[in-house]
């Protein structure tokens, strides 16, 4: 898995072939076979991984004991700039996985996608229930888009400011929540 995982990574999930990752792991063509019936099983296993790895990750940051659910929503981007240090880090699988899948909305690997991008609106939608039940859709679909914007952004042109604008957009988008 790791040898397709940086493939994946490094080059995408279509362009990354059978016979390449076979070759970089090392490991014989019938045990690949054996253990994934084809290239769509070795995708849903590395999108698997990929999204659990993210929410240990995620609750790591939103999880610490004495959290309001106003720094727990903040500390989303305390995971990012955790994330974005990795010297690994070549985006999101989800947001590029999305990207190639789009053309195969019944394929597996799409599938997964967006189930990841639902459970992660979903983990926001429950903090931000704490903060305002009425509004709590409205800014977990908000945050939905600074997280993604945050990510394409950094991806594009990395540095310090991407999670800092990140940040002062969702305190004032929390603001505007409490006051109305």
């Amino acid at each position: 898995m790791t040898a397709a995982s940086r493939l994946f990574n490094e080059h995408g999930l279509t362009a990354s072939g059978v016979d390449t990752i076979i070759e970089r792991s090392g490991v014989a063509k019938m045990t690949f076979y054996k253990v994934y019936r084809g290239k769509e099983a070795l995708i849903a296993d590395y999108l698997k991984t990929q999204d659990e790895a993210w929410f240990v990750l995620l609750r790591q940051h939103t999880g610490k004991p004495g959290l309001s659910p106003e720094r727990r929503l903040m500390a989303v981007f305390d995971a990012f700039e955790v994330w974005f240090k990795n010297p690994e880090f070549l985006g999101c699988p989800f947001i590029n996985g999305f990207a190639e899948t789009k053309s195969a909305p019944r394929s597996r690997s799409h599938k997964n996608v967006i189930r990841h991008f639902a459970e992660t609106k979903e983990f926001i939608f429950e903090i931000a229930r704490q903060i305002s039940s009425r509004k709590a859709a409205r800014i977990a679909e908000s945050m939905m888009l600074l997280m993604s914007g945050a990510i394409v952004s950094y991806e594009i042109m990395p540095g310090p400011g991407v999670l800092a604008n990140a940040r002062q957009m969702l305190a004032q988008l929390i603001g505007a929540s409490k006051r109305g």
